[in-house]
């Protein structure tokens, strides 16, 4: 068993682009309903804050732990980097 709380952990893909993050968020989406997983958007869509990414830099900034702000209500964080127009991949910090 992991270290974490029990129904307080994330599951979280720290891999890159291009590797499984959509056939993991839809494994999770799957096996714990359609809220449970966030691809890519942890917050309102189209919107630039709303992505995982920029969320946890934010919160990194705030002096708070990354997932503090972001995607509270998911189970899973499948992909959580941002590179449109300025590249922020939390996974490297």
């Amino acid at each position: 068993t992991g270290g974490g709380i029990p129904g307080k952990s994330h599951i979280v893909n720290v891999g890159f682009p291009k590797c499984g993050s959509s056939s993991i968020h839809t494994f999770f989406q799957g096996a714990y309903g359609f809220n449970a997983s966030v691809h890519w958007q942890c917050g309102k869509e189209r919107e630039k804050e709303g992505f995982c990414g920029v969320c946890m830099r934010r919160a990194v900034n705030q002096k708070l732990p990354p997932l503090t702000t972001c995607g509270k209500h998911a189970k899973s964080i499948s992909q959580m980097d941002y590179d449109k127009g300025e590249c922020v991949f939390p996974q490297m910090s």
